[in-house]
């Protein structure tokens, strides 16, 4: 499982869980990396549970956001890495989710390649489209993992005109997972277990979703006409 935004430990509740599904590693969203001009640097941090207190492995993920044309030339790069690097030497193992446009690929995949060397193990998340040959080629060499995100990656339609998108459609879902086996590293499938509530205007037009809710914050939320 994906842990993101959030600080506090898993519950007891949460482990027993997890023990009983036989999982023993968690990724957790460690903090957002934000690229201005040649430097990147800390938007959001998040505490990575101990050990001694998650009895977890916790595998520690960045995101990376840049809107820059180049955010890994050469000293771009260099701060990234300076960036990672104090995560990077307490963890065996580190995750970086991006969403490089394809034009950025080969530098994306040169940025990874540095970046490896600061860690033993280093896996990233990718786009469903990623498993064209051409994308895979330009990273695949420089990670020891790939985990494409096979969901929520089309925009939202109006709904005047189109129904609301599922989270799972099984028959994009296996067309997606048919084209990821011609990988020649390990991947594995990034899919959503959350429900959500997706909120749209009068006008049909999509304005964002909400993880946590409830019936009764639904039925009778005063910000709410129904």
């Amino acid at each position: 499982y994906w842990v993101w935004q959030r600080d506090e430990r898993p519950t007891e509740a949460e482990l027993a869980e997890l023990a009983a599904q036989k999982v023993d590693t968690i990724y957790w969203h460690a903090g957002e990396l934000q690229n201005a001009g040649e430097a990147w640097r800390w938007k959001t941090r998040f505490a990575l549970p101990a050990p001694a207190e998650s009895r977890l492995n916790c595998v520690p993920v960045v995101r990376l956001v840049s809107r820059e044309a180049q955010p890994f030339s050469s000293a771009s790069t260099i701060s990234l890495m300076a960036s990672l690097a104090p995560l990077a030497a307490k963890h065996d193992e580190l995750q970086l989710d991006y969403d490089a446009p394809d034009r950025l690929l080969r530098d994306y995949g040169a940025a990874l390649k540095q970046i490896h060397g600061l860690v033993r193990r280093l896996t990233i998340t990718a786009l469903p489209h990623w498993s064209r040959p051409d994308c895979r080629g330009a990273l695949e060499s420089n990670v020891d993992e790939l985990l494409p995100m096979l969901y929520d990656f089309e925009a939202e339609p109006v709904l005047k005109n189109h129904a609301p998108l599922p989270l799972i459609a099984p028959e994009k879902m296996a067309r997606m997972l048919n084209d990821w086996r011609g990988c020649d590293k390990p991947w594995r499938a990034g899919l959503p277990v959350f429900a959500r509530l997706t909120l749209y205007d009068a006008a049909g037009k999509f304005r964002g979703q909400i993880r946590n809710w409830n019936w009764d914050e639904l039925c009778f939320g005063r910000s709410l006409a129904l």
